[in-house]
């Protein structure tokens, strides 16, 4: 893996799944952000979709997107929106 400071760049690579989880979490502590992953593919649903790209028998994943819990993620209040009389 190659050596992270609190940077990842955009071409980087990766040869194993664990590896860009200890990057993300590397990058999370250093820059105090929380990440979440806002959607992913497998190797068997990619295929499905691109019938004619090869995968490697290795890999699990073929797309993970990650997001900041502030960029995208809609609120949703769990409040009934009700309160009972204060007196």
């Amino acid at each position: 893996m190659a050596t992270l400071e609190s940077n990842i760049i955009v071409g980087l690579e990766f040869h194993t799944f664990p590896e860009v989880e200890e990057a993300i979490r590397q990058y999370e502590l250093a820059n105090y952000v929380d990440l979440y992953v806002r959607s992913s593919r497998t190797v068997q649903a990619m295929q499905k979709r691109a019938p004619k790209r090869t995968f490697s028998a290795n890999i699990q994943m073929a797309e993970v997107d990650y997001a900041c819990i502030h960029g995208g993620r809609n609120y949703s209040s769990k409040s009934k929106g009700a309160r009972p009389k204060q007196r």
